[in-house]
């Protein structure tokens, strides 16, 4: 399970009165598929996020609402700082702020991270 606040970039987009970076915040519960008696870990995660970006202005903001599935595959294990790559298919709800209705669309997304593992098993990381 893994919580995740930053600042997120949208590039591509083609809304002219939004900026394409704003606030998000993930949470995504992760099964471990491989990687049992000492071999290298595979894991599916279920992810849902929230991203706000802000209008040109302050005003008119865009929510994004984000689910779906990544996949894990950690590149070492037994070591202080694991590197991993992902990849993820998400399904992604965009509203903007007084306009009626939504717009969906599909994410796919690509990560290299860093797992840094500390003290009763918790993991800081750091995701490219």
């Amino acid at each position: 399970m893994s919580f995740e606040l930053g600042y997120r970039s949208v590039t591509g987009h083609r809304f002219p009165t939004v900026i394409g970076n704003g606030e998000t915040f993930m949470f995504d519960y992760a099964w471990r598929l491989i990687g049992f008696e000492k071999k290298i870990g595979a894991y599916i995660s279920v992810l849902l996020g929230y991203t706000i970006l802000k209008g040109i202005g302050g005003d008119p903001k865009v929510s994004i609402l984000s689910y779906g599935w990544t996949f894990r595959h950690n590149l070492a294990r037994d070591r202080k700082w694991i590197p991993f790559i992902g990849y993820g298919l998400l399904l992604n709800n965009l509203r903007e702020d007084g306009l009626d209705g939504s717009i969906y669309g599909h994410q796919t997304r690509f990560e290299f991270d860093l797992d840094r593992i500390g003290k009763k098993n918790n993991r800081w990381f750091i995701k490219f």
